[in-house]
């Protein structure tokens, strides 16, 4: 029953999905037709620098959702490379959240190490779906260790964000088409299962990245949550719930809320062009970092 619950998550989550890789071991550059340099750390890493010059320009840092394309997270990427940003992509698999918590502590190490060394640039970080929980452990890594780093971060985005994993189990048969309501509350109980027996492995590191944000070690923001009440895998209520608590341990005017009667999960750029990017500009165009410059477009 197990092994079935493993192989239900594994097709919900993408697990499939061909990695980038290294080449001989060493950081591949290449340029895209839009003269974007590209540098591939690792099969997880990517930075996308902008062709703008400027020292203090601004990093974001991309936490992807589990089944994301390269060209899926480059069209957000471009968001912030019209800014002048650079932007790292930290590529969320299947196996860093559900089968081997050393490679999830490894994952966010090696962000970790990235920002460490550069104490100037302002930070900005956006996360897609079970990506918050890879960005929240980072941010329990330079909370404990290189705690200088968190005052650089200077906003986050919140897209579709899945807060508590447990949360998202009873989307998941639905996510992948399971058809009759008994099928789906067995797939259910078999992922719900697979979590207790594997808690040593799997859910001790979830449950320290999510008491980052359920236990108020979060960042001073401000937050930007966007959502929609109709996506099974970021369920609204969740999202709201966490937002309102974030609202009281950083203050109202810190978070802002957009949500969508109908939309899809991570989608919501691609079914409400107009009014993300509205909502995105909105806010980004507060930070500090941005408040010179000029407002992002989508085309």
């Amino acid at each position: 029953m197990l092994k079935t619950a493993v192989s239900m998550m594994e097709a919900a989550t993408g697990l499939g999905m061909r990695p980038v890789g290294l080449i001989n071991g060493t950081p591949k550059n290449n340029t895209t037709k839009e003269k974007l340099n590209i540098t591939t750390i690792d099969r997880d890493l990517m930075l996308l620098t902008s062709e703008i010059e400027n020292s203090s320009k601004p990093l974001v840092l991309m936490y992807s959702w589990l089944t994301a394309k390269d060209f899926h997270v480059r069209k957000y990427a471009k968001v912030y490379l019209d800014r002048g940003c650079d932007v790292l992509t930290v590529k969320l698999r299947a196996k860093h959240i559900l089968t081997d918590k050393d490679s999830f502590r490894h994952l966010s190490h090696k962000v970790v190490d990235l920002l460490e060394p550069d104490n100037s640039r302002p930070l900005i970080t956006h996360s897609f779906s079970a990506g918050i929980l890879t960005q929240a452990y980072v941010i329990h890594l330079l909370n404990t260790r290189h705690p200088t780093v968190i005052p650089r971060i200077q906003g986050e985005i919140h897209d579709s964000s899945t807060p508590r994993l447990s949360c998202a189990a009873p989307g998941i048969p639905q996510a992948i088409g399971i058809p009759t309501r008994s099928a789906r509350k067995l797939t259910e109980f078999l992922i719900h299962s697979y979590m207790r027996v594997r808690k040593e492995s799997v859910a001790d590191h979830i449950q320290t990245a999510e008491d980052v944000y359920w236990r108020g070690q979060m960042t001073k923001g401000p937050f930007l949550f966007m959502y929609c009440y109709d996506d099974p895998l970021g369920e609204s209520g969740t999202i709201e719930a966490l937002a309102n608590y974030t609202a009281s341990v950083r203050g109202e005017d810190r978070v802002y809320k957009k949500a969508w009667e109908k939309s899809k999960h991570v989608s919501h750029l691609h079914y409400h062009p107009q009014e993300y990017m509205e909502t995105l500009n909105n806010f980004l165009d507060n930070l500090q970092c941005f408040k010179s410059n000029y407002k992002i477009k989508y085309q």
